[in-house]
């Protein structure tokens, strides 16, 4: 025993020291290598944000874009980011993994009906990946399909299981979402290739549409429930710049899903006891958001975003949604057993039913009938299961939850409401992994709180 204690003493003693040799060895190439230097030291950090959470790669997804805004050029190679998330997020789950009763929620959400209806979509994007006429883009599909939809899914199951870590979580998401809208706000003065768009250099104006619509909703969530100063601060602070990016992107579809789900959080969190102090807070952010967004975002883009709540003509129909849609049923109906191939769509004739210059389109924008017209209807029952299986799994995880988690289960709702529906309106079936991360995070949570209660 005093030999092994004395060993112990002397590791202790010689790895400071082992650690000093091991950076002079790596330092003189580190130097020389700029770059080399700045990869291991994002390696670093991703392995020990990693291992502390996976609410940190979940929380920082979107950090793509302000870096990119940041730098002035964009540092990644190409399919670097979505990578970098995908590692980062495969680090994080083996951590977890080796942490508490991780394997058995996933082993239980293995055999969940959300995960059983994703991997039949994603059997069908690869059977049907043959006969796509446009190869590149198939594959480009089902690569962020697996990248940004399963592994956000699996990862959100794991996030769900610990009520401080889904906090953590919708902080750091509330930051990098704000932080991109900041980004925005320079550019509102100076001039833009689309006066009525605004977006990051590199990044797709809708996804800044739907960061904004994010940040909006958890900022409205921390103020009306944490019981942290600082958090009911930081969310009282960039509440309007989330307001901000959301109309300033011109995006539409982010507009309407993340109005509704607010309406969906304000709905689920009426029912428990919220102090007037709070709600009064909520309402002058709202306030002070509305009178930003009147000073800062040009008008062009204001009318544009909320055009399709006003019924006007800029609305649905001004840039071929419309039509796109009858394009995607006519598709369906002409080959309703299994579709014209994943990613087809982007190269199908379809000048009878849309010849307008938004027909352009790879996609239809609404993941049913991109589904229903690349995988016939195997497709879209399968994109159908996947959506009610999520909307099973948040409201089991609503009714189950107790405490701080019940208040968790309304944000991730809202969260599902805003996501489901911008992928009606907006983006491809590769862009809605927000989608499986709602749904992930409450088939976890309630898979957590049913077994906390037993």
């Amino acid at each position: 025993m005093r030999g092994l204690l004395s060993l112990t003493i002397r590791k202790d003693r010689l790895l400071p020291w082992a650690l000093l040799a091991l950076g002079a060895v790596l330092l003189p190439p580190l130097v020389l290598s700029p770059k080399l230097g700045i990869a291991v030291v994002a390696a670093a950090l991703i392995v020990w944000s990693a291992s502390r959470s996976i609410a940190w790669p979940l929380g920082l997804a979107g950090f793509a874009a302000p870096v990119v805004a940041l730098v002035g050029h964009d540092p990644f190679p190409r399919k670097g980011a979505p990578l970098i998330l995908f590692a980062w997020l495969c680090v994080a789950i083996l951590f977890e993994l080796g942490r508490g009763k991780a394997g058995t929620t996933l082993r239980a959400a293995l055999s969940s009906p959300l995960f059983v209806s994703s991997g039949v979509l994603l059997a069908l994007l690869l059977v049907r990946l043959p006969a796509s006429s446009d190869p590149a883009y198939g594959n480009f599909k089902v690569e962020l399909f697996v990248l940004g939809g399963l592994t956000l899914l699996v990862a959100g199951v794991l996030l769900g299981r610990r009520t401080e870590d889904l906090e953590l979580f919708l902080v750091l998401s509330l930051v990098i979402d704000a932080l991109s809208g900041l980004l925005v706000l320079r550019q509102l003065g100076t001039p833009a290739l689309a006066s009525d768009r605004f977006g990051l250099p590199g990044q797709n104006v809708i996804s800044l549409g739907i960061q904004g619509g994010e940040g909006l909703m958890i900022a409205v969530y921390l103020l009306l429930t944490t019981r942290r100063p600082r958090y009911q601060l930081l969310a009282a602070a960039l509440l309007p710049v989330s307001a901000i990016a959301l109309v300033a992107s011109g995006s539409r579809g982010p507009v309407l899903g993340g109005l509704l789900g607010l309406v969906a959080l304000l709905v689920l969190l009426a029912r428990s006891r919220t102090s007037v102090v709070r709600i009064v807070a909520v309402c002058a952010s709202l306030a002070v958001a509305w009178i930003a967004i009147s000073v800062a975002v040009p008008s062009a883009a204001t009318h544009r975003s909320l055009s399709i709540l006003s019924g006007s003509k800029s609305g649905v129909a001004a840039n071929g949604r419309d039509q796109l849609w009858t394009a995607a049923w006519h598709t369906f109906t002409a080959h309703p057993a299994l579709g014209i191939g994943t990613g087809s769509f982007a190269t199908a004739d379809r000048v009878e039913v849309c010849p307008g210059p938004g027909c352009l389109d790879r996609y239809p924008h609404n993941v049913v009938l991109e589904a229903a017209a690349e995988l016939g209807l195997p497709g879209a029952l399968a994109i159908l299961a996947v959506i009610g299986a999520g909307a099973v799994a948040l409201r089991r995880a609503r009714r189950a939850a107790v405490g701080p988690a019940r208040a968790q289960a309304a944000i991730v709702i809202a969260l599902f409401v805003a996501a489901l529906t911008t992928a009606m309106l907006t983006g491809d079936l590769s862009g809605d992994g927000d989608v499986w991360l709602a749904a992930g995070i409450g088939l976890g949570l309630g898979l957590s709180q049913r077994r906390a209660s037993s």
